[in-house]
């Protein structure tokens, strides 16, 4: 997991342990709570916090990310089977060529 969904579970935490909203700021007359409130608001932020990071992680192990597109290609040449990060070079050394290892056609030797 990549840390902005762990940045974002901490900035939650932090605004349920030390700030009201809504109708309980309005009945209570303040947006911030009191010293005596904390530890148990603490408590509950953080099963809240915890319950979000796990679900997030189950996400994000069902449904990983694809790669980004913008990333170069890795190349391979099928000749001597050499590889190598894109360089705007296509022919290899071997009198080969190279091709982009996500769009190659694998076959069974």
């Amino acid at each position: 997991m990549k840390m902005g969904p762990i940045f974002a579970i901490a900035g939650f935490i932090i605004l349920l342990t030390f700030f009201r909203g809504g109708i309980e700021a309005a009945t209570k007359g303040s947006y911030l709570v009191p010293f005596d409130e904390i530890p148990v608001r603490f408590t509950d932020a953080m099963f809240v916090g915890i319950v979000i990071f796990i679900l997030c992680w189950i996400i994000e192990l069902r449904y990983p990310r694809p790669l980004d597109p913008n990333k170069e290609p890795t190349l391979v040449c099928p000749k001597c089977e050499k590889v190598k990060e894109w360089d705007g070079m296509l022919p290899c050394k071997c009198g080969g060529h190279f091709e982009d290892i996500q769009t190659m056609k694998w076959m069974d030797g």
